[in-house]
C-alpha cells in the first residue's frame, strides 16, 4: 500500500499546475476556520452544518484543502474566505511552507485515509467471507465479490458531513471532478467511507485498546 500511495502522490504532484500549488498554500491555512463553520461560499452557503461531530471536524480539516482546490471562481473565492477569517493567515504562516510542500500536504490526507479505509474494508470482507464460505463452499468467489461490493455500497451512503454539504455540492464538487477526477474520487471516498465507519472504529478502539492513544504523550516536551 505504501508503494501505491507514494507513486500516486508523486504523479499528482508532478501533474499539478503551478496555480494549484499556490492555491494550496491559502487553503491549508483556511482549513481550521472551515471546520469551525466560519467560512461560506460566494453564494453565501455554509461549508458545514452546526451538528458536525468532533470526528467529522478532524476529517473535514484533513480534506478541505483538497476539496476546495478547484472551487468555482477560485481566486475570488479564496480571497473572500481570507476576508472572513478573524486574523491575517499570512501573519501565522510558516515561511518554510512552500507551494510544493503545501500541495503535498493537500493530497496526502485524502490518499492515506482513502486507501486505509479501502484496505480495512477489504480485510473485513475477507473475514466475513471466511465464515460465509464455511456454509456455502461452492460460491467462494461470488460471496467474496458480493460482500466487498455490499461493504463499499454501505460506505458510500449519504451522510450529514462536509462532503454532502450545500457549500461543497454547489461550489466545489463539479470543478474538482472536472479538473482532477483522481483527487475528487479520493476526497469523496475518504469523506463518505470515513464518516460511515468512523464511529465503529472509535468504539472498537475503546473496547480493544481501552482508549489508548498512539499520539505523543503530553509530558514529552520535544
Amino acid at each position: 500500500m505504501w508503494n501505491v500511495q507514494r507513486e500516486l502522490t508523486q504523479y499528482l504532484i508532478d501533474s499539478a499546475a503551478t496555480e494549484d500549488k499556490i492555491a494550496s498554500v491559502a487553503l491549508s491555512v483556511l482549513a481550521t476556520q472551515a471546520t469551525e463553520g466560519g467560512l461560506k461560499t460566494l453564494k453565501d452557503q455554509p461549508l458545514v452544518s452546526t451538528e458536525i461531530t468532533p470526528f467529522e471536524k478532524r476529517l473535514m480539516k484533513a480534506l478541505f484543502p483538497a476539496a476546495a482546490l478547484h472551487s468555482d471562481d477560485r481566486a475570488e473565492q479564496i480571497n473572500a474566505w481570507l476576508d472572513q477569517v478573524p486574523a491575517n493567515p499570512a501573519a501565522i504562516y510558516p515561511t518554510y511552507f512552500t507551494p510544493e510542500n503545501a500541495f503535498k500536504n493537500l493530497i496526502v490526507p485524502p490518499m492515506a485515509i482513502g486507501l486505509s479505509v479501502f484496505f480495512a474494508i477489504l480485510n473485513l470482507s475477507l473475514l466475513i467471507s471466511f465464515f460465509v464460505e464455511r456454509i456455502y463452499k461452492k460460491y467462494r468467489l461470488v460471496s467474496r465479490a458480493s460482500i466487498l461490493s455490499l461493504l463499499i455500497l454501505i460506505s458510500t451512503q449519504p451522510t450529514q458531513d462536509f462532503i454532502r454539504s450545500n457549500g461543497y455540492e454547489s461550489a466545489m464538487r463539479s470543478g474538482l471532478w472536472k479538473n482532477n477526477p483522481a483527487l475528487a474520487l479520493l476526497v469523496e471516498w475518504s469523506g463518505l467511507a470515513s464518516s460511515t465507519w468512523g464511529g465503529i472504529s472509535e468504539v472498537s478502539s475503546q473496547i480493544l485498546l481501552g482508549g489508548y492513544s498512539f499520539e505523543k504523550p503530553s509530558w514529552i516536551k520535544i
